[in-house]
């Protein structure tokens, strides 16, 4: 028998007003699903232990049969994985987003105005990433280019318990009650805004009316983990679609003999149509199961 895991990440989303208070799934005309569970099987899984945060890196894990608490050292790790950079022991990583703040003078008075700065280019965020480089001469942290607005930062010897915020958690709320205590990256963060702000990218950004990457936000720190191959595990060779940086990464560290990418990006539905159909080549290959998580939260899906 083969398997399509097909994990619709986020898709239930909140109730919207302009949709009689339903959710997007709620409001959407989803004849295949229905067929599918009016036909087939249906019941609830709970992919995420108690204590660990709600989020995609941790359900993921439970779903490809790793037990988060034993395996889940952070999300950005994961990322890492799906960059190539390759941990040592000693280091400690953090998702470093570019982010628009606001103009107040003072940086604790800031507001995160958008998490992705309006989803800034992969070129664009690798110049103002290297400029970042240029700037810190302390050899301990390294900040590496990754996707769009997702980047990551590597301390070594940094300290294990950080507790940081998601950005997008706290999109169009004063950041103040939300900054890191630890003093070393709220510092850098200080230092990226004074960096950013009049770099040529963000100029040119400001031009062509787009929201400029003023701040580096970091989020989901961790260390190095340690995950068996999936192959070990259930016997079976497979393949993994991905579209964020983690997915990539638990890919890599899951390595089961095999795998494909389709890319991602937000352009839907044409795009979710091209990906669905580029599923089939799995299976003639001798693959038996396909992992496929797509994030879309509040997208229309049938």
């Amino acid at each position: 028998m083969k398997h399509a895991v097909i994990l619709l990440d986020g898709m239930a989303d909140y109730p919207i007003p302009s949709l009689g208070e339903k959710t997007p799934l709620a409001y959407a005309d989803t004849p295949n699903m229905d067929y599918m569970f009016q036909n087939g099987w249906g019941g609830m899984v709970k992919n995420v232990p108690p204590g660990l945060a709600p989020e995609s890196a941790v359900a993921n894990l439970s779903v490809l049969g790793y037990d988060p608490e034993t395996v889940f050292t952070g999300r950005s790790p994961l990322e890492a994985a799906s960059m190539g950079v390759v941990l040592k022991d000693t280091d400690i990583t953090a998702r470093c987003n570019l982010v628009t703040l606001s103009d107040e003078p003072n940086y604790e008075d800031k507001t995160i105005l958008d998490y992705c700065a309006d989803e800034i280019g992969s070129a664009e965020a690798r110049e103002l990433v290297f400029a970042l480089n240029e700037h810190n001469r302390e050899k301990d942290m390294h900040f590496y280019p990754g996707i769009s607005y997702r980047n990551l930062m590597v301390w070594n010897n940094g300290p294990t318990d950080l507790e940081l915020v998601p950005p997008h958690d706290i999109t169009g709320k004063p950041i103040a009650g939300y900054l890191p205590a630890n003093a070393r990256l709220l510092d850098v963060m200080r230092q990226s805004h004074t960096l950013l702000k009049d770099h040529p990218v963000n100029l040119d950004r400001i031009k062509k009316g787009l929201r400029p990457a003023n701040s580096v936000w970091f989020w989901g720190a961790g260390k190095k983990n340690r995950l068996t191959r999936l192959y070990g595990k259930v016997r079976q060779k497979g393949c993994c679609y991905w579209r964020s940086g983690f997915d990539t990464g638990n890919r890599h560290q899951c390595r089961n003999g095999g795998d494909r990418s389709s890319g991602g990006n937000r352009k839907l539905p044409h795009q979710l149509q091209r990906q669905r159909r580029s599923l089939h080549p799995c299976f003639p290959r001798g693959f038996r199961f396909c992992f496929y998580p797509y994030r879309g939260t509040g997208r229309m899906w049938s």
